[in-house]
């Protein structure tokens, strides 16, 4: 991995890392957190909208928008979904009492969709027709 690439993407790796901790933390159904319908698939969607929108707005604001259109698709799109899927499977197989649950990973793709599309919309407005 080169220097160019952790200047680039330093804040999507501090996302990449904190919802890696977050997936794998043993929290336990007694803490006082503030219980609602689908508390956890909305908790996945906020966690990925916000890899999505970093990743979108570090790729946006580095050198290789028009050397690499390609790797764009790769780095702000697919790696969200990805990733979500990785850590379903790693929380199943060995974090337990954490579980792979699908439909966490589409609460992960959803979110990084919403986080993406947001990103897109809010980057084009703020810096014009880029």
């Amino acid at each position: 991995m080169n220097k160019s690439f952790l200047r680039t993407y330093w804040k999507s790796g501090i996302i990449v890392l904190i919802i890696f901790v977050l997936s794998v933390y043993p929290f336990t159904s007694d803490m006082s957190l503030p219980r609602f319908p689908f508390r956890d698939k909305v908790i996945h969607a906020l966690m990925y909208v916000a890899l999505a929108f970093v990743l979108y707005f570090d790729y946006t604001n580095s050198n290789q928008i028009t050397a690499k259109k390609r790797s764009f698709c790769y780095i702000v799109f697919l790696f969200p979904f990805v990733y979500g899927g990785f850590i379903e499977i790693i929380q199943g197989a060995f974090f337990s009492p954490r579980t792979a649950e699908w439909l966490d990973w589409v609460a992960d793709i959803a979110g990084s969709a919403v986080g993406f599309i947001s990103a897109f919309y809010i980057l084009k407005k703020t810096n014009g027709n880029r």
